[in-house]
């Protein structure tokens, strides 16, 4: 007789077709989950399979341990793995992201994720859900990157993109952008450009821009069933300037001069700020450059 002595790798799914017996050492200490995977290791429709769950006789069983137990025990027939599942489900409760059960505590989930889903949950309460989970895709022509040079620790570089892009707002992108100038000394063109991009696309989200491409004579914005109102402010856009603004079927195209297109991000600012309705936006985007 062949005797495989192991850890609880098998529950991997080694195949085992000759193997009609399993016997779990210290089957307390397993969750219920582990030992059902455990089991199904042995036996197959022509061979029966036996388990043995063994456990140390001096040691008191806690009150969850027996109950796992008692579940492999009630369910033995073919398919009970759901009714395994259902028991475990109630044996640990169904968890909690942000409490004490199951996930631990906020600390443990991280200050990010929590803002992320407060966002969510507020951006839910106001109806705007979809227009705030909207990742918008900006192309400005320029590139924007955070390089080596500047910051030459790896991982710290990552912990930049990473604060960067989870940025709600411009002004929180410029406080990033400020707060790394104070460690790596001043920016170079490239951080630059990567944060003014970002600070288009939290503007594009606000708006539910979906897509915002510079191209080589104008800007295009695709939007996401946008409200009346906003609708409303670019058709008066298009009546004011036709020459310059034309909107069709939820795309805005703005048309920009050879000058205005060598500062795209200027140009891009300034069109979204004529489509917000901000009161202090100037009639053209060569005032807007200068300011």
């Amino acid at each position: 007789m062949d005797v495989l002595v192991c850890t609880t790798i098998v529950e991997s799914g080694l195949d085992m077709p000759n193997v009609n017996t399993i016997l779990v050492h210290d089957a307390e200490r397993y969750g219920l989950s582990q030992l059902y995977q455990l089991r199904g290791r042995v036996g197959r429709s022509h061979r029966r399979g036996y388990c043995t769950l063994m456990t140390q006789p001096e040691r008191k069983l806690t009150r969850e341990a027996t109950q796992r137990l008692s579940v492999l025990q009630e369910h033995t027939a073919l398919g009970s793995g759901f009714a395994i599942a259902a028991a475990d489900l109630e044996l640990r409760g169904a968890g909690n992201l942000l409490g004490e059960r199951q996930h631990g505590q906020i600390r443990a989930v991280g200050f990010e994720t929590y803002v992320s889903l407060l966002e969510d949950a507020m951006a839910e309460a106001r109806g705007q859900a979809e227009r705030e989970r909207l990742d918008p895709e900006v192309d400005l022509r320029v590139t924007g990157l955070i390089p080596e040079a500047w910051v030459r620790d790896t991982d710290e570089r990552l912990a930049l993109y990473r604060r960067l892009s989870s940025a709600r707002t411009p002004e929180a992108i410029r406080r990033v952008v400020d707060e790394a100038e104070a460690d790596h000394g001043e920016a170079p063109l490239e951080v630059l450009q990567l944060s003014r991009t970002l600070e288009v696309r939290c503007r594009c989200r606000k708006l539910g821009i979906a897509r915002l491409a510079v191209l080589q004579v104008r800007a295009t914005m695709d939007l996401v069933e946008p409200p009346a109102e906003l609708e409303a402010r670019l058709k008066a856009l298009c009546q004011s300037q036709p020459n310059r603004f034309k909107y069709v079927e939820r795309r805005f195209e703005a048309r920009f001069t050879p000058e205005e297109g060598q500062q795209p991000y200027l140009f891009v600012h300034w069109v979204l700020g004529l489509i917000e309705a901000r009161p202090a936006v100037s009639a053209s985007a060569g005032a807007a450059a200068r300011g």
